[in-house]
């Protein structure tokens, strides 16, 4: 599983700014080096199973929910090139707006979407921080308005275990590192 070996060796080196590109194989190889990039908030993309020569690689990432994007090559390398043109959201403040404090905003929903679909309450988090990984979300999605994605996430739930999973805070490697300890 030379491919796992990869992707994992990705994501301990370049974590959030991770991209994986799985496009034709047989078996399930790259299923377990996509989730380490997931783990650690990097980007997964696959062809639709149809447009793939060989679609056992490719169903097995979409089956385990680790795509981000699914679709032709070409629309894949589309989505590289707008990946890489755009700053990281996680490495920016979200800008607060008078819309999101409101109890009624399109976050405060995708919240309740979340709280609903995994039994996890998210709402006590630091707004912050759940804003960062939703304008991430819409950004892979290139979706410019947060109402726009909630409409979205409301249509495909595997949206909202992608956003939900982005939201766990991966605190294995704060226990593993002997510096921060001592």
């Amino acid at each position: 599983m030379p491919i796992d070996f990869f992707f994992n060796a990705l994501a301990a080196d370049q974590r959030e700014q991770a991209v994986a590109v799985i496009l034709s194989g047989t078996g399930s190889d790259g299923t377990e080096g996509l989730s380490a990039i997931k783990d650690n908030d990097g980007f997964a993309m696959v062809p639709s199973p149809e447009s793939a020569q060989f679609d056992s690689m490719p169903r097995s990432a979409i089956d385990a929910g680790l795509a981000d994007i699914v679709g032709t090559a070409k629309d894949l390398a589309k989505n590289i090139m707008k990946y890489s043109n755009h700053s990281h959201c996680a490495l920016t403040p979200a800008k607060k707006t008078t819309s999101e404090t409101n109890p009624q905003s399109p976050s405060e929903h995708i919240i309740t979407l979340i709280r609903d679909r995994t039994g996890n309450d998210f709402s006590l988090n630091k707004n912050n921080t759940i804003n960062r990984r939703i304008e991430r979300r819409m950004e892979l999605h290139q979706i410019e308005r947060t109402c726009l994605y909630l409409r979205y996430l409301r249509d495909n739930p595997q949206g909202i275990d992608l956003l939900f999973k982005e939201l766990l805070i991966g605190v294995t490697y704060f226990f593993h590192d002997e510096d921060l300890w001592e």
